[in-house]
């Protein structure tokens, strides 16, 4: 764990995927593989029964981003480009942030979905910091995501499907000529779990030992990581289905290829979204800027969270007292029951004393009464005489 240290700005990893693409998980290996991933970790819930393996401070930071640009990360588009020099507090803010977090670890890095919706803010924060993050992007196909995120928050697979898209080209904004970035399909990492972790391991210099990553993808890569893997594509909107198949026929070939940003097949779908899309998009989102709705549902429901975080805190409270009380019961039983046990075995001595006296009781009487005999005889001899 980091301990407050000077902080490294070498060998360095950013996650950066939508929502529901298994960040989660391949986080999760980079953690196994030694990268230290944060220190108040998210705890896992029915949605990601394994955990998150998300630094919880960094994700409430960017939740603050979004709200002082009045935006959330499942709004239609991300907000729009941020100014350092409009955000300087802020900036500060999260360079004292990560030195707190990950001063003094060695390898460290971090992942959340709301990185790739905030590059034009992190990124100056990262090169005043001289901290040049590796990138590790982790695709999922469009179709599963949406599934994912139907079952969670009720989002429509066109919806998102959109969402996808710009937290995809939100990722890429972090890529340079100087970046060092891979990525990963999630089926590779449920199919060949093994292999993505000894890949990772050779691209961040770590050493793991073969058996360790064995076991662990044994024990965490499991296919209930997987919901939605037979989602159908049907409502996805056809141009999020052709970004995927480029970028996945891109990790299948080179695992990333900076060439493939400039590609034509990619300008070309870049371009369409630009020029057919992305006005709709502004449309649906200036229909609902300062609409509070999903904002006051949002506050809510951490209202009936912390609500019952507090009632699991109170009753893991009681069923520990509860637990003590039951082994301090079991004690008191066990010592009444080896009382029990001494007083039956003195109780049994005494009642066997008591057969000895009144054995010796009746011997004394009848060694009395044999006695008076004997005396009564010897009286009587003595008057004949």
């Amino acid at each position: 764990m980091p301990n407050g240290g000077e902080l490294k700005s070498s060998n360095v990893v950013l996650v950066l995927g939508m929502h529901r693409s298994g960040t989660s998980a391949i986080s999760a290996c980079l953690e196994r593989l030694g990268v230290v991933m944060g220190s108040t970790l998210a705890k896992a819930d029915e949605w990601n029964p394994k955990g998150y393996f998300e630094e919880r401070e960094i994700v409430s930071f960017n939740d603050h981003l979004f709200d002082l640009a009045g935006c959330r990360w499942d709004s239609p588009l991300p907000p729009g480009r941020i100014e350092p020099a409009e955000w300087g507090p802020q900036a500060a803010q999260a360079a004292t942030l990560l030195e707190k977090i990950f001063g003094g670890a060695p390898v460290w890095g971090f992942k959340d979905p709301r990185m790739c919706l905030l590059q034009s803010f992190w990124q100056p924060v990262f090169d005043s910091m001289l901290v040049a993050p590796k990138l590790l992007f982790v695709l999922r196909h469009p179709a599963e995501v949406a599934h994912s995120l139907a079952r969670r928050d009720g989002i429509s697979s066109k919806r998102a499907g959109w969402l996808w898209f710009t937290h995809l080209i939100g990722g890429l904004d972090y890529v340079s000529a100087e970046s060092d970035c891979r990525l990963v399909d999630f089926s590779d990492l449920m199919n060949r779990p093994v292999q993505v972790m000894n890949d990772l391991c050779r691209w961040l210099d770590l050493t793991c030992e073969p058996s360790a990553i064995a076991q662990f993808s044994a024990e965490f890569i499991s296919p209930q990581l997987s919901h939605g893997a037979d989602a159908g594509s049907a409502e996805i909107p056809p141009l999020v289905l052709r970004a995927y198949d480029y970028w996945r026929e891109v990790a299948s070939s080179a695992g990333f290829s900076h060439a493939a940003l400039h590609a034509p097949e990619w300008l070309q779908i870049r371009e369409e979204f630009e020029h057919d899309i992305k006005p709709g998009l502004s449309m649906v989102g200036e229909f609902l800027d300062g609409d509070r709705q999903l904002a006051v549902a949002d506050a809510r429901l951490k209202t009936l969270s912390d609500g019952l975080a507090v009632a699991e805190r109170f009753a893991v409270e009681r069923l520990e007292k509860m637990t003590a009380m039951d082994a301090q019961l079991k004690l008191t039983s066990a010592a009444l029951a080896s009382v029990e046990k001494l007083a039956m075995e003195r109780l049994q001595q005494v009642e066997k004393l008591n057969q000895q006296l009144q054995q010796v009781s009746e011997a004394y009487t009848l060694a009395e009464r044999l006695a008076l005999e004997r005396l009564a005889a010897l009286d009587k001899h003595q008057a004949r005489s």
